[in-house]
């Protein structure tokens, strides 16, 4: 059943169609279900959350019927195959990536300010612990890798090209071609 506002399986499977071979050749199998297909995968849509992707062993899933636009299913797609299947399956030097995020995260700044304010307000049901900064706020904790992995699926999802935030999209963008690489995919 299509959710209300939701694209059909058709239209998302045609509107990334052009991509799908680009991400085969480089190990991730993308595939389009919809939201009554969550629970057979084991997904389970928390309340008052939209699921409109995920990675699962190595596949991309889009879910159709979450999708509102042409546009969102290619953020989607961008989202789970660059933000995290090239994170989390093909990057080599991950530590080179927590260094440089961390000096962005000391830096700040409006636009990385606001990318992180949305990885937290995604994440805010998957918190594992609370702790109080210096100015007396309550300061929601994730773990740095998950808050990087969003952060950077994130980033793609805005396109970011530009400042300290585009250089370190590139930066991960290059350590995914070098994994590539080495992984004899390219």
């Amino acid at each position: 059943e299509l959710r209300k506002g939701g694209i059909t399986r058709v239209k998302a499977e045609g509107l990334i169609a052009k991509n799908l071979k680009a991400w085969a050749d480089a190990g991730v199998t993308v595939k389009v279900i919809g939201s009554n297909e969550l629970l057979g995968l084991d997904i389970r849509q928390p309340e008052g959350k939209i699921i409109k992707g995920f990675i699962k062993d190595n596949t991309a899933y889009i879910v159709h019927d979450n999708l509102s636009s042409a546009r969102d299913a290619e953020v989607q797609l961008a989202h789970e195959a660059i933000g995290h299947f090239g994170i989390n399956n093909i990057v080599a030097d991950w530590d080179v990536l927590k260094e440089a995020y961390q000096s962005m995260r000391q830096i700040g700044g409006t636009r990385f300010q606001s990318i992180h304010d949305e990885v937290m307000r995604r994440y805010t049901t998957n918190t594992i612990s609370t702790a109080s900064d210096q100015r007396g706020e309550i300061t929601r904790k994730i773990p740095l890798d998950l808050e990087i992995k969003e952060f950077l699926a994130i980033a793609a999802e805005r396109r970011e090209k530009s400042g300290s935030i585009g250089r370190f999209y590139r930066k991960a963008v290059n350590a995914i071609v070098k994994g590539l690489k080495a992984k004899g995919y390219i």
